[in-house]
């Protein structure tokens, strides 16, 4: 039986994937570098213009004999307030805008990369659900071919009579051994709809199939020797406290 396909690891993904915008990525973080260099340089540049204007404003009073008069002060204070000030807050909010845009971008490359990488797994599941259908489908139809094989050399003389009785209350002539075979076919295909992905069917259902198997008056060793394949002994053994290690079952629980 072919391997079932392997349902990748989402960050595994995001890695696989992300390393193909790796070069996108450097380049806006280069980008976000650069935008905070030029920032703050143009910030330092602002500073020093304030600085020599500050300067020129001291050397005008001193000029005019006003350095002890309070008039560098009120000039100083003056350009703060309507020069530097608003230049340096226009200055820092081009450059957050910036950084921002730039940051943006970077995380829409990101979802981008995520979002991949989740379709596929998505896919990777979808496939993995196929597979186990299919193995479900090639288990029952090989249950179904293996029955078919065995039903009449293990058939006992009880359900036998259990099956002229079932056909007898019928009234409908059938054949016993065509009413024992629809029976066995019916309690298979019961079976088949509750079985889990590793091939077997919950001690629960297999003893509900069982009873209404000898409540129509067969053999509870013949529903065993038809349907065993469809018992999980771990799980039967674990319910009654006898379970060993998993290894030995050499099944999944």
């Amino acid at each position: 039986m072919a391997s079932p396909p392997k349902v990748r690891n989402l960050n595994s993904l995001v890695t696989e994937i992300g390393s193909s915008v790796r070069p996108q990525i450097d380049l806006i973080n280069s980008d976000i570098a650069a935008n905070d260099a030029a920032g703050a340089a143009q910030i330092a540049g602002l500073g020093a213009r304030k600085d020599t204007a500050f300067k020129q404003i001291e050397q005008t009073a001193q000029d005019k004999g006003m350095f002890f008069g309070g008039f560098s002060s009120d000039e100083q204070a003056n350009y703060t307030a309507g020069t530097y000030l608003p230049a340096l807050a226009q200055l820092q909010q081009t450059i957050a805008q910036t950084r921002s845009g730039l940051l943006g971008k970077k995380a829409d490359i990101n979802t981008g990369v995520f979002d991949k990488a989740f379709a596929t797994r998505q896919g990777d599941i979808g496939s993995m659900n196929d597979w186990n259908k299919m193995n479900q489908q090639q288990q029952f139809q090989a249950r179904e071919a293996r029955l078919d094989r065995d039903f009449r050399t293990r058939e006992s003389s009880k359900d036998r009579s259990a099956a002229a009785a079932n056909a007898a209350r019928s009234g409908s002539g059938a054949n016993p051994t065509e009413v024992l075979d629809a029976d066995r076919r019916a309690i298979a295909s019961e079976l088949s709809q509750v079985t889990g992905s590793d091939g077997f069917v919950s001690p629960r259902s297999y003893s509900t199939m069982r009873n209404q198997w000898t409540s129509a008056g067969y053999d509870a060793k013949t529903f065993d020797s038809y349907f065993k394949s469809f018992r999980n002994p771990y799980a039967e053994d674990k319910q009654n406290g006898r379970a060993r290690s998993l290894k030995d079952y050499r099944i999944n629980p």
